[in-house]
């Protein structure tokens, strides 16, 4: 393999990698955070934003407080935000609100100005819920002449309080290394049978790839699952559990949103 296609699959693997190395610091032990008692409302935005390598869908919350202060970029359940290790670390996410009418404003830290926020209010989930909902997302990111990846996953809930889920992601190389004659595409899915992952290379050169599986990954994507207010805890078959920030957009239900991504419904 050339150098230009180990640079494509190099970049290929260590993007995956970073999606599951940027866990979120300031928690507490589950469930010992703020309580619901404590918190007014989330609010939710979603917009088009363009960056170097294209147009991305952006999605912000923003956490109120019953005390009149607000923290934005929530990123876990609130049951879970250490606040005090939060303000310490990143005092710029926080800030004071306050309501006038039917609006809802945030202080500007510098200028002291009220602005009112975008977005809109989200439902949380009632204690122990349970719902009957498939529902996928799907996201990708694009690194211009160097390629890019897709990721689509789906969430089955069943109301008998059991979850399963699978997921697929694509990549491939792009221009760059196209016009040194390399392209490199890889496929990685996950669901309750199991995971596989698959490689190919190719070059005016040679041409190869690999391939695996592992079965007992699927133990990791089905269990069950308990909704109580802005939290999802997924317990799956190996015993793992998974605490996530939760939220419907509206009453109807029909857009979830699950750690750091909205869920809609087939």
């Amino acid at each position: 393999m050339n150098k230009s296609a180990w640079l494509a699959a190099l970049l290929w693997c260590e993007t995956v990698a970073a999606q599951d190395d940027t866990a979120f610091k300031w928690v507490t032990k589950p469930g010992k955070g703020l309580q619901m008692a404590q918190i007014d409302s989330i609010y939710y935005d979603g917009y088009l934003t363009t960056t170097v390598t294209g147009t991305m869908f952006q999605e912000d919350t923003m956490l109120l407080l019953k005390d009149g202060t607000f923290y934005s970029g929530l990123q876990v359940s609130p049951a879970d935000l250490n606040v005090a290790a939060s303000r310490k670390n990143e005092p710029d996410e926080w800030g004071k609100w306050k309501r006038q009418g039917q609006k809802v404003l945030v202080q500007d830290p510098d200028t002291g100005k009220w602005d009112e926020i975008s977005g809109f209010k989200v439902v949380p989930a009632a204690p122990n819920e349970r719902i009957k909902i498939t529902a996928q997302a799907a996201s990708s990111v694009s690194f211009g002449g160097f390629g890019g990846f897709s990721s689509f996953n789906t969430l089955i809930f069943n109301k008998d309080g059991t979850f399963e889920r699978s997921g697929m992601t694509v990549g491939g190389s792009g221009s760059a290394q196209a016009t040194g004659g390399v392209s490199v595409a890889s496929t990685k899915t996950s669901g309750k049978d199991g995971c596989s992952s698959a490689t190919s290379v190719s070059s005016t050169a040679a041409a190869g790839g690999s391939s695996n599986s592992n079965s007992s990954c699927g133990k990791d994507n089905q269990g069950r699952y308990k909704l109580d207010g802005y939290t999802a805890e997924f317990r799956d078959a190996s015993g793992k559990t998974q605490r996530l920030l939760f939220f419907f957009w509206e009453k109807d239900k029909k857009h979830l949103f699950i750690g750091d991504a909205t869920f809609s419904a087939e």
